[in-house]
């Protein structure tokens, strides 16, 4: 038998020896089996470590591979990522809605000013509110001098007069004469004296205009007198006497009474400015309760004013403040 014919050629003829009944196995015969087993074996040794020579090769070049790569092939290579999360569509923004015009802003209403407020007010008064008070309605033998545009230098002249009788008169001072150099000093003086300081409106003014205007002619002398005098006013008058519904508003509403008068002497009448008419003018047309409108302004009433008040009295008549006599009586429609 031929080496060369390998195993399959080897193993029968054992075989058969084996069979035939107990025959020797040649030894020569399984050296050579054995060598071409052995044979095998490092043949496939070797075709293994051979594959596990170019997987670790194939390892260790793996990343230097992987940079020579293009960038596809490397992104096939990283992990796959987690997708990135899909972004919300920024909401769609409304439309500013159309401004509508500023509505037209109504003028604010003149605010009225604040009334003089008197502490407490006397009854009597509360007869007379509204009133124009030419007269008081009573059978007392009292009358009332008043005296217009003041103060000025004559106006101590007329209160020591009435001062030397016993008299009183009630002085309607104007805002603008109060504000003259020592007419302050008058003012005061005329209050000492026990007589009536009263309101003749700050600028001489008639009162038949706006509530406004009317309120604050009263007011501003008002705020004056308390500042001069340390006192206030019962009475209002108005220039001539000139006052409407609204100037009688004015006057509750700065917390005064209206006077009027039922006397005038007449010393602002062109031609009537001599002492002895101007005492008929008095004496003829008194009665109980009469108001007299006089001013002193004019050196005429001042002359005639001692030989007034000596015949008022030899009548019996007492010369009173408006506010004294007022309360005596009611206001006469």
């Amino acid at each position: 038998m031929r080496r060369t014919r390998g195993v399959r050629q080897i193993l029968p003829e054992s075989h058969d020896a084996a069979a035939g009944g107990g025959a020797t196995i040649d030894p020569s015969g399984d050296r050579v089996a054995t060598r071409g087993l052995v044979t095998v074996m490092k043949r496939l040794a070797i075709v293994a470590l051979a594959a596990a020579g170019l997987c670790v090769l194939l390892a260790w070049s793996a990343p230097s591979y992987a940079h020579a790569l293009p960038v596809s092939a490397a992104e096939a290579t990283t992990p796959t990522a987690d997708p990135t999360p899909t972004v919300e569509p920024t909401p769609t923004v409304e439309p500013t809605p159309t401004v509508e015009p500023t509505p037209t802003i109504e003028p604010t209403p003149t605010v009225e000013p604040t009334p003089t407020l008197r502490p407490t007010l006397p009854a009597w008064m509360k007869r007379y509110w509204g009133h124009r008070v030419h007269r008081v309605r009573t059978t007392r033998r009292v009358v009332a001098l008043t005296f217009d545009d003041g103060p000025n230098f004559r106006t101590k002249a007329a209160v020591r007069i009435l001062d030397a009788y016993g008299a009183k008169g009630t002085f309607f001072a104007i805002g603008d004469c109060c504000r003259h150099k020592g007419m302050a000093a008058v003012n005061r003086y005329v209050v000492a004296r026990g007589h009536e300081l009263a309101n003749h409106t700050m600028h001489h003014q008639r009162l038949d205009k706006s509530l406004a205007t009317d309120l604050k002619a009263i007011n501003d002398l008002e705020k004056l007198l308390k500042r001069q005098t340390g006192k206030g006013t019962v009475w209002v008058r108005a220039m001539g006497g000139d006052v409407n519904a609204t100037g009688l508003r004015a006057t509750r509403k700065s917390g005064h009474l209206y006077a009027q008068w039922s006397v005038s002497i007449g010393d602002s009448v062109h031609g009537y400015t001599s002492p002895n008419r101007l005492y008929h003018n008095v004496v003829d047309h008194i009665r109980p309760g009469a108001i007299v409108l006089m001013h002193v302004t004019h050196p005429e009433t001042l002359a005639a004013l001692p030989r007034i008040v000596r015949e008022l009295k030899r009548r019996g008549y007492r010369m009173v403040t408006l506010s004294q006599m007022a309360p005596l009586g009611r206001p006469y429609p």
